[in-house]
């Protein structure tokens, strides 16, 4: 849910989370909150506070790792692509930096990027599709840990 008013995007959302890991299982309902302002029409600075909400699990310790940020996002003007800078404090991992870019078109994104945590470099890559009030997206992660394999995920959002 959000609100767009001079020049400011403030937004709220709900999700409900899944994940397995093995043998493990945990599910939530965690929701975010945060703004965007257009300082003009190729720059804007945004804050967000994530994961505020509750998780369960039987078998393991779960602590959501709640997380303030703030970013930029600049198009640039050749191959009007968005340049994105995030730095992102969490609660549980400390500081996290992250770069990408993302490519438009009509109805399709092409997203590439990198996080720096911990002195360790991860990159990433996805698409994400769009029609009418909905999104797939579809993402992977390539990090040094090989015993967690390439992290994937596939998001189903609507928007209305």
């Amino acid at each position: 849910i959000g609100l767009n008013t001079n020049g400011v995007k403030i937004g709220f959302s709900l999700r409900a989370n899944y994940s397995r890991l093995y043998t493990e299982t945990m599910t939530g309902l965690t929701s975010d909150l945060g703004m965007v302002y257009n300082i003009d029409n190729n720059f804007q600075v945004g804050f967000i506070i994530k994961n505020i909400g509750i998780e369960n699990s039987d078998n393991l310790r779960t602590v959501l790792p709640i997380q303030f940020g703030a970013g930029i996002s600049y198009i640039e003007p050749i191959l009007l692509s968005s340049l994105l800078l995030d730095f992102i404090k969490d609660k549980n991992n400390g500081n996290i930096i992250r770069l990408g870019i993302r490519k438009s078109f009509d109805k399709l994104n092409i997203l590439s990027g990198a996080t720096i945590q911990n002195n360790e470099v991860m990159t990433s890559g996805g698409i994400s599709f769009n029609y009418r009030n909905w999104e797939i997206s579809w993402g992977i992660l390539v990090h040094s840990r090989s015993v967690l394999g390439i992290p994937q995920y596939l998001d189903i959002a609507w928007y209305f």
